[in-house]
């Protein structure tokens, strides 16, 4: 299986498969293909794909694209306004949810408790996608995707609102940008994540909720 992220602004992943491969990708993410495929919607699981849903914000159902014919490509996409980036599941990732668009058949996928009710204060759910076997794995994003690598006990700190995704080896916790409430509020910085290393960390040029404030606020829409 080899993925190319073609495209900048408005990408789109060009997946060529030697038969019987599979890609199993969100409801929806197909825009084209070429060649013999078999195609099934599944869930994994009632459970599996209940817990997908509530907890890992993604679709009950996934589609599962099996060539079966050589030369045989397709191409998938995401509804956000963004980038899109492959990354290896055997190197231990958590994602947030949401950021999810397609894996290899050899990649698994759940829903871990991740930082405990940390997680929650920053906005952005007590659960995380993580995956775990060997293979590709595609994510979106809002804006541009940017990875990081940290060296041991080196830090950084993310917006709670931009954070993607990070190895299993980084630790992470929230904190409050500016000291004392007021200057909370006033500096227009809410809550952030400290990631400390060993490990890398992906995280997305744009936030999707500021993002939807500044068009509510141009539209002078108030709900």
């Amino acid at each position: 299986m080899d993925i190319k992220i073609e495209g900048t602004r408005f990408p789109i992943a060009h997946v060529s498969m030697d038969p019987g491969e599979v890609l199993i990708a969100e409801s929806g993410a197909m825009v084209a293909y070429q060649g013999e495929f078999d195609i099934q919607a599944k869930s994994g699981g009632i459970l599996s794909g209940l817990a997908r849903m509530f907890f890992g914000g993604e679709s009950f159902f996934q589609t599962y694209y099996t060539a079966q014919s050589k030369g045989a490509w397709i191409e998938i996409t995401t509804p956000v306004l963004g980038d899109m980036m492959v990354i290896e599941a055997s190197e231990g990732w958590n994602a947030q949810s949401g950021a999810f668009v397609a894996r290899a058949g050899t990649v698994d996928m759940s829903s871990t408790k991740i930082g405990g009710i940390t997680s929650w204060i920053g906005g952005e759910g007590l659960f995380m996608l993580s995956f775990s076997g060997t293979g590709p794995v595609i994510l979106s994003a809002m804006g541009d995707l940017k990875m990081i690598e940290l060296g041991p006990g080196e830090s950084v700190v993310i917006d709670t609102g931009n954070f993607v995704a990070k190895t299993e080896g980084v630790s992470m916790e929230i904190g409050k940008v500016a000291k004392g409430i007021f200057s909370s509020i006033f500096s227009g910085e809410g809550l952030v994540f400290r990631f400390t290393g060993p490990g890398k960390i992906i995280y997305q040029t744009r936030d999707q909720s500021t993002f939807l404030g500044w068009i509510k606020q141009a539209l002078n829409i108030n709900s």
